[in-house]
């Protein structure tokens, strides 16, 4: 099986007459980790939701393995495509093993086998979640449900694993592991894990591709180390940043402004 491709061609997205995504056009066709930053409004989470159908663009379009995701149904995209969403709301009790099991639907239908629960089984281990399994989803802090989620995706076996914001209320050491794993994941597995960011040095550390974001577009798409420059972020951003190497990481340090 050959690497899922992703495309977004020409994109516009927008509401009540504000332009979120004015003519973005990417393509992913190789296997990696590839992080989109850029400042709150920017469009990041408009975009990857264009991507899965969850929102519909003015225009333009989004295709995956070249087929406009508008053709395609709901379940044969959840085939495709896992997303695991920033929010982690839940309205109805379950177990933190069954929350994992319904990302497994999409291929076992409503019939649990041996290997679904084996799939479950190996997400909670890799994500820490032994002393959960059996705890109320709703019951979990923030950080943990966001593991939980992640899980969940993982379990839906997708050729394309998108994420929005997936280290948002980890602390450092998780947020380290959760990257550590996505990227080794998607290279072991040979898939696109596409993920909304929001810290520069994280991504910097982890992202085999970054996709910087001004003005509803890519203002910058690259490495780490050719994206997240001093000039790239004072543009972007309005804040100084001196860049230095680190190991061959460009770590970013930003300048306080005070007053005089």
């Amino acid at each position: 099986m050959g690497v899922s491709t992703m495309e977004f061609k020409d994109l516009v997205f927008g509401y009540d007459q504000k332009i979120i995504l004015n003519g973005v056009s990417l393509k992913f066709d190789e296997p990696g980790l590839v992080c989109i930053l850029g400042p709150n409004g920017v469009g990041k989470t408009t975009l990857v939701k264009c991507g899965n159908k969850l929102l519909k663009p003015t225009s333009g379009d989004a295709l995956v393995d070249g087929k406009s995701v508008s053709e395609y149904g709901l379940h044969e995209l959840a085939k495709k495509m896992a997303f695991v969403s920033a929010t982690s709301a839940a309205t109805f009790s379950m177990t933190v093993t069954e929350a994992i099991l319904l990302g497994r639907h999409p291929h076992a239908g409503w019939t649990t086998t041996d290997e679904d629960l084996q799939k479950v089984e190996d997400a909670i281990k890799l994500l820490g979640l032994e002393e959960f399994a059996q705890r109320d989803f709703r019951m979990l802090s923030a950080g943990q449900a966001k593991r939980v989620k992640i899980a969940r995706g993982l379990v839906q076996e997708p050729e394309i694993l998108i994420l929005d914001e997936p280290t948002s209320n980890l602390d450092v050491k998780y947020q380290m592991d959760v990257m550590k794993f996505l990227k080794s994941y998607a290279k072991t597995k040979g898939i696109l894990v596409l993920m909304v960011c929001h810290d520069l040095n994280i991504t910097a550390a982890y992202a085999d591709r970054v996709i910087l974001m001004h003005g509803g577009n890519v203002f910058s798409d690259g490495v780490p180390k050719d994206v997240l420059t001093e000039e790239n972020i004072e543009t972007v951003y309005n804040v100084k940043a001196k860049v230095i190497d680190v190991m061959g990481t460009p770590h970013i340090i930003l300048i306080p402004e005070y007053e005089s």
